[in-house]
């Protein structure tokens, strides 16, 4: 045999020319392991395109000199017959003649005494080859280190895995060109801008846009570098309209990069090719998820059971398809793709001839996913069901928009009759009732208990979104007079209690009072059939404090309000607490019982914060500025009034009357 002489490189490392952006940590981190923790494999892993090869050589520049014998980099992209590894690996040693001994056993005899690293780019192709190679190496080769990268981990005893993520994001609220520029997404986007088009440059105009290309691009390094190579034709903002097909957008890399490397579709298709005709299936209905998906939904929509999706999706995680998107909220694993991937992944389905029957069942699995919430009896501002519903609400809007092009006028209205309850306290007044507006054009077939309750969903968005008016009152009152003849008593509740509450904003108090009053009869009487009666009645409890408050009755409105608080608190509705405690604390103010209205705005603000409902919580902001006026601090509630109005304008809703007679008060000290 022919080895090469010990310490010399079969190859010089490449030289790169740019700059890494954006993986401080992770270099950082394999440093850290290669060195501090000698780790024997170091497999860096991630989707095409996030930055392996890249990564893996500043690594390997970084750390060579720690290394006696240096290191060896072989490049396994180009290879398609996974016999030739061992050879392609002897030969980067330099062996030239394996002599009369099994090449694999020569190769190990060579790398035996030699503290090395072992650097092995693009194996995903040949994994199963390249395993056990790996495998015999480092039992045979105790001073030897392997440095990897590939799609899919090599699943090996003594490997360690280090997924790269996407690079880090501008989130929406850092606008200032500095803030956006000190991302490492954009800054590779400008970085490479500026190589096509020299005169590029980040500014107040372009700012905001390069971050939205960036974010919708999901930091995923090659994504950016070729949507940036298209500056040259196309300015930041007509680049960023043209992602909806960014597949034909994303191509012209450059000729000195792999041709997997020169459009992201040769780089999905990459990793796509190398999975099994029914993984390759899988894949593609779960591209119909917008937004994510959890175990059972995907099992649903590939009709097996959750057990049987596990290693589905355990392989396409493996090939970094799919990943893991959990937020750390909820106790169940939610997965994804990043959208470029996903949008590979509806063009594979589509060209399957499938995306119309893929599509049909993610509408019918979100609309069972809804349906089964039962929110035709619920409230609104029930956490439990919220938390799922937000989870899927870009699978739900989905599901709409696919019974609507499907001019499914039953499903399509049934879903928006729930949904109401969800959109309500989140204040989505303006998606909710573009919603209602489309499923009310087309009522065919629908059942009168469902047509009231559309109605009346619209009426309540426009009554908080902009107050009242003419078309408010009459999709209300419609939406009573339907409930009256539908014969449903928990319909004809709600519709009590909104046209009560459209009264109340109305100032109209007495007709407020009897149509309150006559719900929380009907309500009491329903029994436990209805899960939330209970709930309900408090809410109406609650109702008959806030036209007491306008009212001037200040006593009847404690009353009524401690009452709903006492309800409320045992059924554990903390949405339903939340407005009661607010209207309390208004209410002490006015009493000029300042330590009970400081209570009560401090738990209301504690348990507004985590869900951030923002309208409500610039009423909220309102009240803390009347405390701080009331109690002499004055600069304190100029600032709080600052910060509300702040929220008006971004989420801009209509004034209760409870509230406008603290602001009136709040503003009268001020001035005073």
């Amino acid at each position: 045999m022919s080895p090469a002489p010990r310490g010399e490189h079969a190859q010089p490392l490449p030289v790169s020319r740019g700059s890494l952006i954006g993986r401080g940590h992770e270099l950082a981190t394999a440093q850290s392991l290669l060195l501090a923790t000698a780790v024997p494999l170091l497999t860096l892993t991630g989707p095409g395109g996030i930055g392996k090869t890249r990564l893996a050589l500043a690594v390997a520049d970084t750390v060579a000199g720690a290394f006696a014998d240096g290191m060896l980099l072989v490049e396994l992209a180009s290879l398609g017959d996974a016999g030739q590894v061992p050879a392609t690996v002897a030969m980067a040693a330099g062996i030239t003649d394996p002599g009369d001994r099994p090449l694999i056993e020569t190769l190990t005899l060579v790398l035996r005494s030699r503290h090395l690293l072992l650097v092995l780019d693009n194996c995903e192709h040949l994994a199963p080859v390249v395993a056990d190679l790996v495998a015999i190496l480092l039992r045979g080769c105790p001073a030897l280190q392997v440095l990897a990268t590939s799609r899919a981990p090599l699943h090996l005893r003594d490997e360690h895995e280090l997924p790269l993520p996407p690079l880090d994001l501008p989130t929406p609220e850092r606008r200032a060109v500095a803030d956006v520029a000190a991302t490492a997404a954009v800054a590779l986007f400008c970085q490479r801008a500026a190589t096509v088009s020299p005169s590029f440059a980040l500014t107040e105009a372009t700012a905001g846009v390069v971050a939205e290309i960036c974010r919708q691009l999901d930091g995923l390094p090659l994504a950016i570098e070729l949507a940036a190579a298209r500056i040259k034709l196309l300015p930041p903002a007509a680049l960023l309209a043209r992602l909806s097909h960014r597949l034909h957008i994303l191509t012209g890399g450059a000729y000195d990069l792999p041709s997997r490397h020169q459009t992201m579709r040769n780089t999905i298709a990459w990793s796509y090719d190398l999975l099994s005709p029914d993984d390759q299936a899988l894949f593609r209905v779960l591209a119909v998820f917008a937004g994510g998906f959890t175990l059972e939904a995907a099992a649903s929509l590939a009709g097996t059971t959750p057990m049987e999706m596990v290693d589905g999706l355990g392989r396409l995680l493996d090939q970094s398809l799919i990943r893991r998107i959990d937020d750390g909220t909820s106790d169940e694993s939610r997965y994804g793709m990043l959208e470029s991937i996903r949008a590979f992944g509806l063009e594979q389905l589509a060209a399957a001839d499938e995306e119309t029957a893929a599509r049909g069942q993610h509408a019918a699995w979100a609309w069972q996913l809804v349906t089964s919430l039962d929110l035709a009896h619920a409230v609104p501002g029930n956490i439990a069901w919220m938390s799922v519903l937000a989870a899927e609400e870009d699978n739900i809007r989905q599901a709409l928009a696919w019974f609507d092009q499907a001019h499914d006028a039953v499903s399509l209205n049934v879903l928006c009759a729930a949904l109401y309850t969800f959109w309500f306290p989140r204040g989505q007044y303006e998606e909710g009732r573009r919603w209602l507006a489309l499923a009310m054009a087309h009522e065919e077939g629908v059942p009168m208990v469902i047509r009231s309750r559309t109605r009346s969903a619209v009426g309540m968005l426009a009554l908080f979104q902009q107050g009242t008016d003419a078309d408010t009152s009459l999709m209300l009152d419609e939406g009573l007079a339907l409930a009256r003849t539908a014969g449903d008593d928990w319909r004809l509740v709600e519709a009590l209690v909104e046209c009560g509450l459209l009264a109340y904003r109305e100032g109209d108090m007495p007709r407020a009072r009897a149509l309150t009053r006559e719900a929380e009869v009907i309500c009491r009487g329903l029994g436990p059939d209805y899960r939330d009666s209970s709930l309900m009645v408090a809410i109406t409890i609650g109702n008959l404090g806030d036209v007491a408050l306008t009212a001037g009755d200040l006593d009847e409105a404690i009353e009524r309000f401690e009452l709903a608080l006492q309800l409320e608190s045992e059924l554990g509705d903390s949405w339903g607490r939340t407005d009661v405690m607010c209207g309390l604390a208004i209410t002490h103010l006015h009493r000029q019982e300042m330590p009970k209205a400081a209570h009560y705005l401090t738990e209301t603000v504690a348990m507004t914060w985590p869900h951030f409902v923002g309208g409500f919580l610039a009423r909220v902001l309102w009240a803390v500025a009347a405390l701080a006026a009331g109690t002499g601090q004055a600069s304190r509630a100029a600032c709080l009034i600052g910060a509300a109005d702040t929220l008006d304008r971004r989420y801009p809703g209509a004034v209760y009357p409870r509230e406008r007679t603290i602001n009136e008060w709040c503003l009268a000290r001020l001035n005073a």
